[in-house]
């Protein structure tokens, strides 16, 4: 089952507690890790979705855009197949303003013209929970995070023991995957592994304009991710995370309307290490974090090749302490260092961070939370950031929730520092495209919601109001980034339930209508971005007999920008051959729609895919 919770939280690094502490094997208190420490979900006023391990494999998707696009507030728009670029909003805003952490390990890319995530590529394979909190979290996060964060956590043991799950998939488009996952756990350390293998020759985005059998964009990815934890005893527990992703994925281009279908391709190698320190003084819980991302990419355009590199370090100390009965506080300070790299130059900026979060417990029914955090950037010097929300139970199974804080984006390196070398003139003349004057983008942002629970399900409403100003915007007047006077804003309601039908019957679904005011024109901003004003996703899940299972979702969309409104059906079968082995079959785009996400370019049509799971 989806569980949409709500969370608070001051979340850095999913892994800042120790991770024997977060693993405590009773399912029945849900904890939303998406805090510093954890905390009870009940008890917060931040708005989280969560995806669990028995989430992600019922719903059976590959690409992780695809199951975060049942969630509310979220949209995706996709340029073609997998692995060709892909904008994920949230409440309106893109990935240039979303926060993504992979096991505590920052992995939006410092190499880009703007720090962000590539969803293009990234697949379920390895993940056993996405946490997505909704609404600014600067307070939390530092940059970025202005319309929220999305935080990925590896598979983990469910209880002392060890598990394997393999998996093997074959299907339309010539897809074939192939992965392995071990997690191992004892009352003093846990231990995970998996190694994935994923490609596909891909479909063409073009073929819907008119380009019968044009050139297929495929993509290839190799997977490797570790974690383990082990209890040293004397109070101290270390953790180090790590994962390696190898990746190749074709794309076309679209200049002026004029399609390129030439053989392109991007190429990227990202690779991430992360070393925890967690000892316990009794009254005090003190933890270093070291913590690298490192991307080395190519765009390769029919053999003319750009090469770019970003690497960003991170150090981090922490102390979690009591004051009293009610008040837990988490205060800490930070450095980081994001570097980037590309073919005239190599720039460096720092950050450095002090940070605090106090959680106080009111009364046994009533929680508020505040966050505040300050950094000083060696590019244009101090920033605040900060967050208050609570939780008020009032009986009954019924939630008040509310949340309020500010977000801000740094400009990247090359929004300061960016140029080229123009060789079509003589001599060869530097043209400068960044501008180091730039300030920061700034925004705020409030919600309110209610979330109900009954014997048989929930529904929870929230509504949200975000506001950013100081706008980067790359102008094609000047050439350059430039600041723009004005502001954009967004402004709508997320509705999303469960509902057990009976013991074998489950519909669940989410609902987002997100306006959107802009009143400064935009060249390519990633506020420009198009989002649909209605967006709704359901999902009915039905355990026909003891071994057979089946589902089907819908994601319908409306009124967004140069796109026709749409509505796709998806399926899923899955059969226990056997104990701990089970055979599946999905169907995307069962109606066989033509539909299009992104103006211009094309989605698959109808799609099957076949698999076996084994668990031991």
């Amino acid at each position: 089952m989806i569980r949409h919770l709500l969370a608070s939280a001051a979340f850095t690094a999913l892994a800042t507690a120790p991770a024997l502490a977060q693993q405590a094997f009773d399912l029945e208190e849900i904890t939303v890790f998406s805090n510093i420490g954890g905390i009870e979900a009940d008890r917060t006023g931040t708005a989280v979705s969560v995806l669990d391990a028995e989430d992600l494999q019922r719903n059976g998707e590959t690409a992780v855009t695809d199951e975060l696009n049942g969630l509310p507030g979220i949209s995706v728009a996709r340029n073609g197949p997998v692995g060709t670029q892909t904008t994920l909003t949230i409440r309106g805003v893109n990935q240039n303003n979303i926060a993504v952490r992979y096991e505590g390990i920052d992995v939006a890319d410092p190499s880009g013209t703007q720090v962000a995530f590539d969803f293009g590529g990234l697949m379920t394979g390895g993940l056993g929970r996405i946490d997505v909190l909704r609404g600014a979290q600067s307070a939390l996060f530092g940059s970025q995070a202005v319309g929220g964060a999305i935080l990925m956590q590896g598979k983990r043991a469910s209880g002392i023991g060890t598990e394997v799950e393999t998996q093997l998939e074959f299907g339309s488009h010539g897809t074939r995957q192939a992965s392995i996952d071990v997690a191992m756990a004892s009352d003093r350390g846990e231990l995970s592994f998996g190694l994935g293998r994923f490609r596909t020759d891909g479909f063409s985005a073009w073929e819907e304009n008119g380009r019968p059998g044009a050139e297929a964009d495929g993509y290839e990815e190799t997977r490797l991710n570790l974690f383990a934890a082990y209890d040293l005893g004397a109070a101290t527990t270390v953790e180090f995370a790590g994962f390696f992703i190898d990746s190749e994925g074709e794309f076309d281009d679209n200049f002026s309307g004029t399609f390129f279908d030439s053989a392109n391709v991007n190429r990227s190698r990202k690779r991430g290490a992360r070393l925890s320190v967690i000892h316990d003084f009794g009254a005090v819980q003190v933890t270093g974090t070291l913590s690298r991302f490192a991307i080395d990419r190519e765009l390769d355009y029919s053999g003319f090749i750009l090469p770019y590199k970003g690497r960003r370090d991170t150090a981090r100390l922490e102390a979690a302490f009591a004051l009293g009965a009610s008040i837990d506080v988490v205060a800490g300070i930070e450095h980081k260092r994001e570097t980037y790299i590309d073919t005239y130059q190599s720039r460096s900026t720092d950050m450095n961070t002090a940070f605090a979060q106090a959680v106080y417990a009111i009364n046994a029914d009533n929680d508020v939370t505040a966050s505040l955090r300050h950094d000083n950037h060696s590019a244009f010097g101090g920033q605040w950031a900060g967050r208050l929300n609570g939780a008020h139970r009032l009986g009954g199974g019924t939630t008040l929730r509310w949340s309020a804080g500010t977000g801000y984006r740094a400009p990247s390196n090359y929004e300061l520092y960016g140029f080229y070398v123009d060789t079509f003139v003589t001599p060869p003349a530097t043209v400068l495209v960044g501008d180091p004057t730039l300030g920061v983008e700034k925004a705020q942002s409030v919600d309110f919601g209610i979330e109900q629970q009954f014997g048989n399900g929930r529904v929870a409403l929230t509504a949200f109001y975000l506001k950013a100003t100081d706008l980067i915007d790359y102008s094609f007047a000047s050439g350059t980034y430039v600041q723009r006077n004005g502001a954009a804003r967004r402004t709508g309601i997320e509705l999303s339930g469960e509902w057990d039908i009976d013991d074998r019957l489950r519909l669940s679904g989410a609902y987002t209508y997100t306006d959107t005011d802009i009143d400064v024109a935009l060249d390519s901003s990633g506020w420009s971005a198009a989002v649909p004003l209605h967006k709704l996703a359901l999902a009915l899940d039905w355990a026909a007999t003891e071994r057979l299972d089946l589902g089907l979702n819908m994601i319908a969309s409306a009124d967004k920008p140069r796109v026709d409104d749409f509505v796709v059906v998806n399926m899923a079968a899955a059969y226990e051959v056997s104990d701990g082995v089970e055979a599946y079959l999905r169907i995307e785009n069962l109606l066989d729609r033509e539909y299009q996400t992104v103006a211009g370019y094309g989605t698959s049509d109808r799609a099957a895919f076949f698999g076996l799971r084994a668990s031991f």
